[in-house]
């Protein structure tokens, strides 16, 4: 009987030592220093990242907040300049080193994560693809369509990454991708031409050299004149007429773009737009007229 009473007091004991140890256990992550947590979930953070505005949050709960379609800052509540989280290694090596010397208690070392392809990086391997997809036998006909769903895939990730990265924006610029582009903006279906004039509105804003070799692509100014005729989204037409505007007011390639849209009927056609269309694409309109008639060639015509 003395016997059973010891055991028992023995196996109480041992309970209440592993509740007690359960408790600190449960203390030491009440204890997790602030620092470690993420701001969102205020949990430890795996993989911490800094937002523009200076504030460390883990990747997880940042990037589910941004695509909510959140474009501030949590705490700051300030508009982000940029979108991409910049890995931050200082907390994470604290992070995991705290983890190493608190691993008695039952934590454990955060492992250190693979940092994610950055959408500059997929810019430049979906533009070297284009590039590839063309010089490796793709006709501009409609044997196209065989890549067309590739390449419409690849269209529509671009205008997703607005504004193009100056290096990355370079491996757009090649006569075979601006061959592809026209392509899709003559006959490609409605979602293929939005995306290609959004895409080429992009190259030829920023850098003339890309819109010299635009203006000599047999039939670019088909497909602009095209989504002006025929539009099929407000923005698909204000991107056509801001690309209009850059090819009718740059030397030395506007003589002959202005030519061809006047034989074309683009002036009546803007003509009839400015009267009876938002403001935002009447300007636009109004700039390619103003364009067109500043040119003596145009004026003439």
């Amino acid at each position: 009987m003395i016997s059973t009473w010891r055991r028992r007091r023995a196996a109480r004991r041992a309970a209440e030592k592993q509740r007690l140890e359960g408790e600190h256990c449960i203390d030491m992550e009440l204890a997790i220093p602030k620092d470690f947590r993420c701001p969102i979930s205020l949990d430890l953070m795996k993989d911490p990242v800094t937002l523009s505005t200076g504030i460390t949050y883990d990747r997880e709960s940042i990037e589910k907040w941004i695509e909510a379609g959140n474009v501030t800052c949590p705490i700051t509540n300030q508009v982000l300049r940029s979108l991409e989280p910049i890995p931050n290694h200082s907390i994470r090596k604290m992070i995991q080193d705290w983890c190493v010397e608190n691993r008695s208690y039952g934590i454990e070392r955060i492992p250190t994560p693979r940092i994610p392809v950055s959408s500059v990086e997929v810019l430049k391997i979906q533009a070297r693809l284009l590039q590839r997809l063309v010089k490796e036998g793709i006709k501009l006909d409609a044997e196209i369509c065989e890549n067309a769903t590739v390449l419409e895939e690849i269209l529509s990730t671009l205008t997703l990454m607005f504004p193009l990265d100056g290096e990355a924006n370079s491996h757009l610029g090649s006569v075979a991708s601006m061959d592809c582009l026209v392509w899709f903006l003559k006959g490609g279906d409605l979602s293929g031409r939005r995306n290609a004039v959004l895409v080429l509105k992009e190259l030829v804003s920023s850098d003339t050299k890309k819109l010299e070799v635009l203006s000599a692509t047999e039939g670019a100014t088909e497909g602009l004149f095209k989504l002006i005729k025929e539009p099929i989204c407000p923005a698909a037409t204000k991107a056509s007429l801001v690309t209009i505007y850059q090819m009718v007011t740059s030397t030395p390639t506007n003589v002959n773009a202005i030519t061809k849209f006047v034989d074309m009927g683009l002036i009546s056609l803007l003509v009839e737009m400015v009267v009876d269309t938002e403001r935002s694409v009447c300007e636009k309109g109004l700039g390619v007229l103003d364009g067109i008639c500043s040119c003596d060639e145009g004026r003439e015509r």
